[in-house]
C-alpha cells in the first residue's frame, strides 16, 4: 500500500491521464505505437491478439475468484483511484495487466525487432493500475507471469496454426 500511495503522490497529472486512458483502452490500440502498426489495418493480427487475450482473462478471472484480495482503494477508501470503483474483492490478479502483458508477449515473439518498445510498453501500461490505486504490484507481477506462460502454450498450441500464420504473414507486409 505504501508503494501505491507513493506512486500516486508522484505521478504527475499528465501520467495520470495516462493510466486513467490505459484504464480504458483494453485493445491492441494501446499498443500500436510500441508495435510500429496500425491494428486497423492488421485484422488477422487483432483475431489473433483477441483470441489469445480472451484465453488468458479466462485463466484470470478463474484466479480472481480464487483469491478474492480486495483492491487498493477497498483496503484504504480514500485512496485516489481511477473509475468508479468495483465493490467486489478481485485485486489478484490484475486483468488490464494480463491483456497487457498478453498483447505485448504476443507481438514480441511475432516482430522481434519490435520487442524492447513492446514490452517496456505492457510494463508502463502494468505500472498504470498502480497508478490509479486499483492494483498492488504483486497483482501485476502475477499477472505478467501467468499471461506469458499461457502466450508460450498458446503460440505453441496447433489449433491456433492458422490464425498465427495469418498474423506471421500480415506483420510481414511492409
Amino acid at each position: 500500500m505504501d508503494r501505491v500511495r507513493a506512486l500516486i503522490a508522484a505521478a504527475s497529472p499528465e501520467r495520470i491521464r495516462q493510466a486513467q486512458w490505459d484504464g480504458e483502452h483494453e485493445e491492441p490500440a494501446a499498443f500500436a505505437e510500441a508495435a510500429g502498426r496500425d491494428f486497423a489495418q492488421l485484422p488477422a493480427t487483432s483475431a489473433l491478439l483477441q483470441t489469445i487475450a480472451d484465453e488468458v482473462e479466462r485463466m484470470i478471472h478463474a484466479a480472481k475468484a480464487h483469491y478474492q484480495r480486495p483492491r487498493p482503494y477497498q483496503v484504504d477508501p480514500r485512496l485516489a483511484h481511477c473509475g468508479k470503483g468495483s465493490t467486489a474483492p478481485t485485486g489478484y490478479p490484475s486483468g488490464h495487466a494480463g491483456y497487457g502483458w498478453s498483447v505485448a508477449w504476443t507481438l514480441a515473439r511475432l516482430i522481434p525487432d519490435r520487442a524492447p518498445a513492446l514490452l517496456a510498453r505492457a510494463q508502463d501500461y502494468a505500472l498504470s493500475r498502480e497508478i490509479c490505486g486499483v492494483h498492488l504490484a504483486s497483482d501485476l507481477e502475477a499477472s505478467h507471469a501467468a499471461a506469458t506462460a499461457a502466450v508460450e502454450q498458446l503460440l505453441a498450441d496447433p489449433r491456433l496454426a492458422g490464425q498465427l500464420a495469418a498474423a506471421r504473414t500480415e506483420l510481414a507486409r511492409p
